[in-house]
């Protein structure tokens, strides 16, 4: 008889390791299937003793051991790739089954002997490995990683190449693999079961070095052979997991390109702060000429939409979401036949409603969240029904007539959504047809690609949030911002910088024009957007992080907890105090009429002191209603 350690492989245990026994002999990395709780799940081998030299142990354990199930293979997963995983598992304090669970596509898991095929006779990457920055626009990028792709098949090496969304994916694989399709495969969460296992299973069995575009998901796929790992569009938090494990899929890949003994590319046409610091310090040789230059940035048309102060000062105010010059603008696009996209910040008809005689905003009763205001169907002319949505837990409510604090009827709704911008477009231009492109009226991707491509054919306006950047790939004629000033006053410290990845998208987007309509024409962002240079405002948020104490000059660890419960509470004050050598700075956040309350606790560590294993330890030892997140999107 055998004893086994393994790794469980599921997002719901809570622990790195536990142990089995087995009749036979189970080799180290073999995954198979265990009984856990009330189900089977999968588990991966690191470790096995043959039970005749723990009976001391085995008698004096307080509980009985359970036997494996099923062994799947014995060949399953590279060493670099878990070393990779245990890697970031540590780095982002998370349990080490969970991070190798979403890494690893569960339809490859479930048959890991047709999948995973590590071919003994082909040896890691030796020799000098770099990293490297490569900031440029998007044709100056292709072009130089089309020539890498070419310099790593001479040296019989493959590339991974990866990008952020589905979309993106597609949209670079056909730019990217002209000459060499046979070498080229294409991996990403829309494809079918079919169209994944084939890719996959031609990928790993090529004996030619191959060139693979996909999304992080599927880093697992064992090419031993990989020469150079690119990060494409390195800025997007897209690459972050949104729920447990919390990973940052960027720094994941980079630890497997030193696994590997691979060279890692980042890419974009700004990268973000944290690699534009490697380059300074650096850590990051540039690639290419490496310049804060915008191009397109003569395409500009800044429009001041301030009114002037003697409006302002009337009790009654109706702010049009579309202004004068961008209504202009508009018409003689649609005389020309021409395609029209304006760019909305906010989902909805107004991203905030407040009552006029005691001045309270409308709120979600279980969150405490702004409550954005709905129509009930934007394609139906005869809806009227209106509702209220939040957009943090994804509550609806129905709209409000009087105000639940001093039971006023006077709303009013502020702020710019798609919603507004589309009823007046609609009201402006009859008989032209008006779309839209956000995540409350286009629920899947391919919903997304067939909409851009009737907004194409029928050259008409297109009205969308974040989300339609990333299904525009071509340029429009006419590019416009209706609304962008509401991002600013986000509390959160990375918030400019998405502005500006923002209006950088938009710039390529514009084929004659790109008009931004705005209230903070004096933003210093605005001014280098217009004078085509990026390079003063880098260096001020430069400045405003390091003297805030933020990324890139120390690593935060943000750890939080939602409860309503008086004991939780205090068992999170007794954290507090045994985290005290850490300097902790913990705050707590209202949730509404629930009760609930999230409390946050912020550690800040130097970038070259993390991962720290002590911290790391007490971190995974937390209950698991408590989060850990290393460098998070936000600290609230």
């Amino acid at each position: 008889m055998f004893i086994l350690n393994v790794i469980p492989l599921d997002r719901g245990i809570f622990k790195d390791e536990l142990t089995y026994f087995s009749a036979n002999h189970v080799s180290i990395g073999s995954i198979l299937k265990v009984p856990v709780r009330n189900k089977t799940i999968y588990a991966f081998v690191i470790g096995n003793q043959d039970a005749k030299s723990q009976k001391i142990q085995l008698k004096t354990q307080s509980f009985e051991l359970k036997k494996i199930g099923k062994l799947e293979s014995e060949k399953f997963l590279s060493e670099a790739y878990v070393k990779a995983c245990i890697r970031s598992a540590t780095y982002f304090a998370q349990h080490i089954g969970q991070t190798i669970s979403c890494q690893v596509p569960r339809l490859i898991m479930s048959s890991p002997k047709k999948y995973y095929t590590l071919n003994d006779e082909v040896k890691n990457i030796t020799g000098r490995r770099q990293e490297f920055a490569l900031q440029d626009e998007a044709a100056g990028r292709l072009a130089l990683v089309k020539r890498q792709i070419r310099e790593r098949f001479a040296k019989k090496q493959s590339v991974i190449i990866l990008l952020p969304t589905i979309s993106a994916v597609e949209f670079y694989f056909k730019n990217i693999t002209k000459g060499i399709e046979r070498y080229s495969f294409m991996l990403h969460g829309s494809m079918s079961n079919r169209e994944v296992k084939n890719a996959w299973k031609n990928a790993v069995l090529e004996e030619h070095s191959v060139v693979i575009v996909m999304t992080p998901y599927f880093l697992s796929i064992p090419r031993l052979d990989t020469g150079c790992i690119i990060v494409e569009s390195e800025h997007s938090s897209a690459y972050m997991t949104i729920s447990r494990p919390f990973i940052d899929h960027r720094i994941f890949a980079r630890f497997l390109s030193e696994e590997l003994g691979a060279d890692y590319i980042v890419a974009d046409d700004l990268l973000s702060m944290e690699s534009i610091a490697k380059v300074e310090s650096g850590e990051y040789s540039k690639l290419s000429h490496f310049s804060f230059r915008i191009q397109g940035s003569d395409k500009i048309n800044l429009i001041d939409a301030r009114k002037k102060v003697k409006e302002l000062e009337k009790k009654e105010f109706k702010v049009k979401a579309v202004g004068d010059s961008l209504i202009s603008t508009i018409s003689l696009a649609v005389e020309k036949k021409e395609c029209v996209f304006i760019f909305t910040a906010r989902k909805g008809l107004a991203s905030i409603t407040i009552c006029r005689d005691c001045e309270t905003i409308v709120s979600c009763s279980k969150c405490n969240t702004p409550l954005t205001l709905m129509g009930k169907n934007l394609l139906d002319e005869n809806a009227t029904s209106l509702t209220y949505r939040c957009h943090h837990c994804l509550t609806t409510e129905k709209a409000k007539d009087k105000c639940e604090n001093c039971g006023g009827w006077r709303f009013s709704m502020l702020g710019i959504g798609v919603e507004k911008v589309v009823h007046e477009l609609k009201a402006e231009f009859p008989g032209t047809e008006v779309l839209i492109l956000d995540s409350a009226n286009i629920k899947s991707h391919d919903e997304a690609n067939k909409l851009v491509e009737r907004f194409v054919s029928k050259n008409g306006i297109l009205i969308g949030t974040e989300m339609a950047l990333y299904y525009l790939h071509d340029t429009i004629p006419k590019t416009m911002v209706a609304s962008i000033d509401s991002l600013f006053s986000v509390p959160n410290f990375r918030m400019k910088e998405k502005i500006v990845h923002i209006l950088l998208g938009l710039i390529k987007l514009a084929g004659k024009e790109l008009a931004i309509q705005t209230r903070k024409a004096d933003d210093i962002i605005f001014g280098c957007f217009v004078r085509g240079d990026l390079t003063k405002w880098v260096r001020q948020e430069f400045e405003e992080r390091r003297k805030l104490n933020y990324p890139p000059f120390i690593v935060l660890v943000k750890i939080s907890l939602v409860s309503a419960s008086e004991k939780k509470m205090a068992e999170f004050e007794e954290y507090v105090q045994m985290l005290r050598k850490y300097n902790p700075s913990p705050f707590i956040i209202a949730k509404a009429t629930s009760g609930e309350k999230k409390m946050n606790m912020l550690i800040r560590i130097e970038q070259d002191k993390w991962p720290r294993d002590d911290l790391v330890q007490i971190l995974l030892n937390l209950p698991p209603e408590y989060t850990v997140q290393v460098d998070p999107l936000n600290i609230l």
